[in-house]
């Protein structure tokens, strides 16, 4: 003899005696009644996630073009105080020679030798 659990039967005194397979039916119905109310939601968050995609791209192209502006700003500064640095050494430089033709200084030269110290 087939022994029906609590659950069974208190399935069977809600579905009205309905077999196993309208069971089936029933809950495949349910099923179906909400898949496309699931499906709205996932398209209405893909949606949402894409247009904040979009928004966080604007941004990030805005950002990357302040990159390449600040990087363009940087190399220019940097030839300009390499082209500064070169002008001041060329400077000195001259300074330095015009200061070795003088006849005092080479007198101070000749003299020199590095016992003296």
């Amino acid at each position: 003899m087939d022994r029906k659990t609590l659950s069974e039967i208190l399935k069977d005194a809600t579905s009205g005696g309905a077999s196993q397979d309208q069971r089936v039916k029933k809950r495949k119905n349910r099923e179906h009644k909400k898949l496309p109310k699931k499906m709205k939601r996932i398209v209405h968050s893909l949606r949402a996630v894409g247009e904040e995609n979009e928004k966080i791209e604007e941004e990030n192209g805005f950002k990357r073009q302040m990159l390449r502006r600040n990087q363009a700003e940087i190399k220019q500064q940097k030839a300009g105080f390499c082209d500064a640095q070169n002008k001041i050494i060329t400077e000195q430089e001259s300074c330095v020679g015009a200061l070795l033709k003088e006849p005092l200084v080479q007198d101070l030269l000749v003299g020199f030798s590095p016992s003296s110290f």
